[in-house]
């Protein structure tokens, strides 16, 4: 706190602003009390006096005491001011957030009723409700507040809608978050801070309009001083007392003026010293100031497990290797590039490594001189059925044999799953004729996942697998749907849940991991307290029984010195650590499925080996089904039972991990193979319209 402060009165127009603001507060609270005369005394004798002896800034015409009469005064015109400017903060601020995270159509009710309040004159509607009710203060006060609120909307909304759409919003959301915990918690506070801004410039402006409404006779009603007043009755007498507007004008321009220069301190103090803003790219993880070096790591021993419920995971998995990541390694440790080194390709104009690590559109990837691998009975050895496009219904290629009906082995079945998106029909993709599907993303997607067992779902950036994962957590991009199929979760179609549904499955029963840690964790909230949310809103722990039990978490992924981490913001983590923490995150309320979209492919070679063993050791202790999602061959053959290969929206094979990355059929698999084995992506073919890699590896 001390230091904001400091921040934000570092100038020496802010504290003057600062100091003047405490001092008319100050005056407002206290009122009449100041004033050295009374401020309704009339003396006629001493009329339109000039400043001096006992009256220091003169008299009015009445000879009341100006400065007096500005002291009482200023009560009525900054508790007008304020009371508006809390009114419309009330009004607005709460629907502005709530309009960035509720629904469409609500989100349009409420901007087009700001539109309309937007249209209304200030002065004109103020004077219309003062004379429908009564011509006193709280009339004002009321009209003047309800049309400051759409400043406040609009201001807030813009900024809650930059906040609603980061990834530690959305991973709150698959935490089973509902919309209001993630208002209070993740995006209300974030939004303060313009909040403060909004608040300081507006209440300016509710000074202004409170004094030009006393100006033209509305609100109290002489002989009551308000400054709006007192410069009212001195234009009438400019001609016997020419400085007689200039002490109620100056307090006016003085009070706004600071009223604003405090809004720009709080700007620029917030923005440049608060070390939780997520957007000060000073505050960002700095880059890596060494690699880590590979090394090995076995399989963790499995330990004993230490209370029961949610976060009664295991502490002190034993690796052999590295030693366990600790706070002192600091933002150091965080590596570069990930996995085995890519031969080099020639300078080609290659697209950015971030695009090629996106699911985006298979259309946007250039075809390379990969065979075309459009599944076909000629393709696929044993294909027995086919549609009328020739492409082999991919529901008739077997699952693993270990999987029989009625087992009841069986977590996640999905079958026939079509995932659309109205704009990619634009890029070429425009589904399947034959089954009527449109635009189609995700074509035909057909596998099944048992208890425990781990799969695999490898292929090249925008073949499906992600918008796979997507569609069986209920949290498809806006624009996308599921337009056929269906998504069983351990006997309940979840296909078609609302988001209320979803809740209760989305942490407790259904963890997640993702690619960027850093921009899934709250940069905001202490690593303790974001997993002690999940916790208590999970397990339905108490404050103190949560602490303990996220301090167990962090042990369970080998975090040295807990506590000391738990208190850190995010920020102050390496990339390691943080994929450690989500991964506490994740298990904490021991789901029965792991999602883990690309988890190490922003680790060094390292830390890949000791979450991949961490993964290992998790899976094993709580018997969680694991869904892979990557690009790497080499990591989905030591981590997973089984892969499923995706190429163009489809599965274009499945099996045992053994024979897929050993004895592949098909031949897109054979070329993914290759392209593993040589350490290097396949050259792009002559001609092409942008020669880029395909498939990182």
């Amino acid at each position: 706190m001390r230091h904001a402060l400091r921040a934000v009165f570092s100038s020496l127009p802010t504290r003057a602003a600062g100091l003047f603001i405490i001092v008319i507060l100050t005056v407002a609270v206290t009122g009449e009390t100041l004033a050295p005369h009374d401020p309704l005394a009339q003396d006629l004798d001493s009329a339109l006096a000039a400043p001096g002896g006992s009256h220091w800034l003169g008299t009015d015409y009445l000879g009341r005491d100006t400065l007096s009469r500005l002291v009482a005064g200023t009560r009525e015109t900054i508790l007008s001011a304020v009371a508006m400017t809390a009114l419309g903060a009330l009004l607005g601020v709460l629907p502005g957030i709530a309009s960035a995270l509720l629904g469409r159509w609500s989100a349009f009710a409420a901007l087009r009723t700001v539109d309309a309040l937007l249209t209304l004159p200030t002065v004109i509607f103020a004077v219309a409700v003062g004379g429908l009710f009564s011509n006193g203060p709280a009339a004002l006060v009321i009209a003047i507040g309800f049309l400051m609120a759409p400043r406040f909307f609009r201001i807030v909304r813009a900024e809650a809608l930059g906040f609603s759409r980061t990834q530690y919003v959305e991973s709150a959301a698959l935490l089973g978050a509902s919309r209001w915990w993630i208002i209070r918690r993740h995006v209300g506070r974030k939004v303060l801070p313009t909040i403060a801004v909004t608040t300081s410039i507006t209440l300016g402006g509710a000074v202004f309009t409170s004094s030009s409404l006393n100006f033209i006779g509305l609100g109290s009603q002489p002989p009551a001083p308000t400054w709006g007043g007192m410069l009212a009755v001195t234009t009438s007498h400019l001609w016997e007392d020419p400085l007689a507007p200039l002490w109620p004008g100056l307090i006016i321009v003085l009070t706004i003026w600071s009223f604003h220069t405090l809004a720009d301190g709080l700007r620029e103090g917030l923005d440049a010293r608060n070390p939780r803003n997520a957007r000060n790219p000073r505050h960002s993880r700095p880059s890596p100031s060494r690699t880590a070096t590979p090394s090995p790591v076995t399989s963790p021993a499995l330990p004993e497990q230490v209370g029961t419920g949610p976060g009664s995971l295991l502490v002190g998995l034993t690796t052999t290797g590295p030693d366990p990541a600790s706070p002192a390694d600091g933002p150091a440790d965080q590596a570069g590039p990930s996995g085995p080194a890519t031969a080099d390709v020639p300078d080609t104009g290659a697209l950015d490594s971030d695009v090629l690590d996106s699911d985006v559109p298979d259309s946007d990837v250039p075809d390379t001189n990969l065979p075309d691998t459009d599944i076909t009975d000629a393709d696929t050895p044993g294909a027995d059925t086919a549609d009328s496009t020739g492409v082999r219904n991919v529901a008739d290629i077997p699952d693993d044999p270990s999987f029989q009906e009625g087992s009841g082995a069986v977590l996640l079945r999905v079958t026939d799953l079509w995932v659309t998106a109205p704009t990619h029909t634009a890029t070429g993709h425009h589904g399947d004729t034959a089954t009527g599907h449109r635009g189609g993303v995700v074509r035909a997607v057909s596998f099944t996942l048992g208890r425990g067992e781990a799969l695999g779902l490898v292929g090249e950036s925008g073949s499906g697998k992600t918008l796979t994962c997507r569609a069986l957590l209920g949290a498809l991009p806006e624009g996308c749907a599921v337009s056929g199929g269906t998504i069983v979760f351990d006997g309940q179609d979840v296909t078609a849940l609302t988001e209320k549904q979803w809740r209760p499955l989305r942490g407790a029963r259904i963890g997640t991991v993702f690619q960027d840690p850093a921009s899934y964790l709250n940069p905001s909230l202490t690593v303790g307290r974001q997993l002690t949310e999940v916790l208590r809103r999970h397990g339905g722990l108490g404050r103190q029984e949560a602490r303990q039990r996220a301090l167990e978490l962090l042990s369970a992924v080998e975090i040295r010195d807990p506590a000391k981490v738990a208190r850190q913001i995010p920020s102050r983590l390496s990339g390691g650590m943080q994929q450690r923490v989500m991964l506490a995150v994740a298990v904490s309320c021991e789901p029965d499925l792991l999602v883990a979209d690309e988890p190490t492919t922003a680790l060094d070679v390292r830390t890949q080996a000791e979450v991949l063993a961490l993964l290992a050791a998790l899976r094993a202790r709580l018997n969680m089904s694991l869904l892979f999602v990557t690009h790497d061959l080499d990591i989905v053959a030591g981590v997973c039972d089984r892969i499923a290969v995706f190429h163009r929206g489809r599965i274009v094979e499945t099996g045992p991990a053994d024979e897929i990355v050993h004895r592949p059929s098909h031949p897109y698999t054979r070329s993914l193979v290759a392209a593993a084995s040589a350490g290097a992506v396949p050259a792009a073919s002559p001609g092409s319209a942008q020669e880029v890699p395909v498939v990182r590896v």
